[in-house]
């Protein structure tokens, strides 16, 4: 999870399987179990609301080693219009000739803090003894 400055928002960034998705989104909101796993999709955005009452953009794609791909990143780049739209509506600042540069900046931003998060190697886990 990060923040979006300026504006009081955090991003929750998940890649995964649709089921952990949905399991992940469990613990933040009670309301999910009406929503259907979205076995179909490459990718999802919502916006939630945290127990505290601030905005928390949520970006999924399914797991995929495959972030450099020019596919990934425009899924990624779809997903994060639509998170962008969803919070900017919410704070009273839909998208149109007023709101033009502010969205096009937290797009922006949305996708390349993302991408930077994505495209991180992975640390692997060391083989041996756990601590007690």
């Amino acid at each position: 999870m990060f923040k979006v400055p300026l504006y009081g928002a955090r991003v929750l960034l998940m890649k995964s399987d649709p089921e952990a998705f949905m399991h992940e989104l469990r613990r933040w909101d009670d309301t999910t179990n009406s929503r259907d796993t979205p076995s179909e999709l490459d990718g999802q955005a919502l916006l939630m609301t945290s127990k505290e009452g601030s905005p928390i953009i949520v970006i999924w794609l399914r797991h995929t080693s495959q972030m450099k791909n020019p596919y990934w990143i425009g899924v990624l780049a779809h997903e994060c219009y639509h998170g962008v739209s969803r919070f900017l509506n919410k704070v009273g600042m839909p998208a149109g000739k007023d709101s033009e540069e502010a969205f096009a900046y937290l797009h922006g931003w949305l996708v390349q803090q993302c991408l930077e998060r994505l495209q991180r190697p992975t640390p692997r886990r060391r083989k041996g003894k756990r601590k007690k």
